[in-house]
Order: C-alpha cells, then structure tokens, then sequence
C-alpha cells in the first residue's frame, strides 16, 4: 500500500506553519513546491479555490485528502 496518505499528512503538518490545522494559499503552493510541482501560480490558485470545499481561504486537512483521493481516481 502506498505511503502517499502519510506523506500528505506529514507534508501537511509541516506547512502549516502556524499550527492552526489548516494552510493558507501561501502554505498550500510552499507544499506545491515542495512536492515538485510545476503547476503554475494561476492553476495553484484555482485549485486552491477547488480544495476549499467551505470557503474559508484555507485548506484543512480533511479537504486536502479529499482532493487527492479525487486525483488519484481521475
């Protein structure tokens, strides 16, 4: 089975910089970056947008596995 939930997670901790259990835009495209993305700022904010299934202008965590599940199945 594949560590890429873990990963998330782990990479989730990490860049939610001030510990609130949620990334803001800024934290979401540093764990882009981090991960070796290359999508550009204008498709990081879309997707950001996407992620944010609440419109709070944050990601949580819980919203960030859904968004990969869909990933990985599309």
């Amino acid at each position: 089975m594949s560590d890429v939930p873990v990963r998330l997670t782990t990479a989730f901790e990490t860049y939610d910089a001030d510990g609130d259990g949620t990334i803001s835009y800024d934290e979401f495209s540093k764990l882009l970056d981090a991960i070796g993305s290359d999508l550009s700022d204008a498709d990081r904010k879309l997707g950001f947008l996407f992620i944010d299934e609440d419109d709070s202008g944050a990601v949580s965590l819980d919203e960030l596995k859904k968004w990969w599940s869909i990933v990985r199945e599309g």
